[in-house]
């Protein structure tokens, strides 16, 4: 039987993380959701929780996707998980610029390129 992978949905919207969880949780994974980047980045931090990957999206009120993300990747226990952004508009040359991500979608999701992406992903770090 295949190993069931963890996945950290972070995003401010509660719709979004609703949906981001049926998707995933339909799929099989595992989800834990966390509402803003500030908390989840405390929550890996004290190694509350260790995910196979994180969706987290770029724009959030209290510390940004990009924010949480340079804090996890500085972080020698946690650089190693792959990270995949969300954004509601096209950031495609930010996301690419910043290098940090492995990945990132655009809203409105498409389910199917959303699994893709995130197979993808997870391959490189088995």
């Amino acid at each position: 039987m295949a190993e069931v992978r963890t996945i950290l949905v972070v995003d401010d919207t509660q719709e979004d993380r609703d949906l981001l969880s049926e998707i995933l949780e339909d799929d099989g994974y595992e989800v834990i959701t966390e509402d803003d980047g500030a908390r989840a980045v405390k929550r890996l931090q004290s190694g509350d929780l260790k995910p196979d990957l994180i969706l987290m999206d770029m724009s959030m009120p209290e510390m940004s996707g990009h924010t949480a993300i340079s804090l996890v990747k500085a972080d020698e226990n946690l650089k190693s998980i792959p990270f995949i952004f969300v954004t509601g508009k096209d950031r495609t040359q930010d996301l690419l610029e910043s290098q940090m991500a492995d990945d990132f979608v655009t809203k409105p999701y498409d389910a199917d390129n959303l699994l893709m992406r995130i197979r993808k992903v997870l391959s490189r770090y088995t």
